[in-house]
């Protein structure tokens, strides 16, 4: 949904704006509403320069080693190489050393490019 609604308009959607919608369930809350770091708040857009939180969620309670509030999120940013599309990224974070990924191996496979989110 994001990439189309990059497609057509050439900023990055917040959830509103591209469709998507998430409620929270009881292990994950899905972040959006600038609740993440330099997220995309959902009624908003971004022209796409370094890379924006696009999408993320949050552990409610541990999941074997992966501690409470650990991260998954994608990321967007601009890929000048290729034209000026966007390119994801897809982090987790969190869990002594990196016991979350364990948990949803597939997910990197988001980002074959990762992208950095600007701190």
């Amino acid at each position: 949904m994001q990439q189309a609604y990059y497609s057509e308009s050439a900023v990055a959607g917040g959830w509103t704006l591209i469709g998507y919608t998430m409620t929270s369930t009881t292990n994950f809350k899905f972040l959006e509403n600038g609740t993440v770091e330099n997220g995309v708040a959902a009624a908003s857009s971004t022209a796409l320069g370094t890379a924006s939180v696009t999408w993320g969620a949050q552990n409610k309670a541990a999941l074997n080693d992966c501690t409470i509030d650990s991260k998954w999120q994608l990321t967007v940013a601009k890929n000048s190489a290729a034209g000026g599309g966007a390119r994801y990224g897809a982090e987790v974070t969190g869990g002594p050393t990196g016991k979350c990924v364990i948990l949803t191996p597939s997910f990197g496979k988001l980002s074959p490019d990762p992208v950095t989110v600007a701190k």
